[in-house]
């Protein structure tokens, strides 16, 4: 992270860079890319007794990622526990979950028996399986005589 002719911390333009010669962001902090783990993050905001933690980190070319922890121990991370919608891949959710674009969503990333579900042409389809041993449950409109 930081050498010789790296500042430990930089004050540029109202920005301030910890690790980052110059900061892009208001607040620029860099950090070894690491796998989810105790000790292994960028940025770490601890409670005054210094065992409760939200971790935040990211790993080179693949993701970012949060966890909530205690010591060794996982703690459940909660988001908007006082209220309001929650949105992944849209800026205005109109629900407690909402779910943006297209695609599947997986329900349980079980490899060998993933569930999930999707909409294609109007249907929603719940499916079960991967590869050429898929289970589907369609549901769609009904006009009387056949689903359309």
């Amino acid at each position: 992270m930081a050498n010789a002719t790296t500042p430990v911390i930089q004050i540029n333009e109202g920005k301030v860079g910890i690790g980052v010669i110059d900061p892009q962001a208001k607040l620029e902090v860099m950090g070894a890319s690491a796998t989810p783990a105790d000790g292994n993050e960028i940025i770490s905001v601890t409670n005054t007794t210094g065992g409760s933690k939200l971790l935040l980190g990211v790993v080179e070319n693949n993701y970012g990622w949060i966890q909530s922890a205690e010591g060794g121990t996982l703690r459940n991370l909660l988001l908007n526990p006082s209220g309001g919608n929650v949105g992944i891949g849209t800026t205005l959710p109109g629900t407690k979950l909402a779910f943006g674009g297209f695609g599947s969503i997986w329900v349980n990333n079980d490899s060998t028996n993933p569930f999930g579900m999707d909409t294609v042409g109007g249907e929603l389809r719940l499916f079960v399986g991967t590869g050429s041993v898929t289970y589907q449950m369609k549901f769609g409109k009904y006009n009387g005589t056949t689903f359309t």
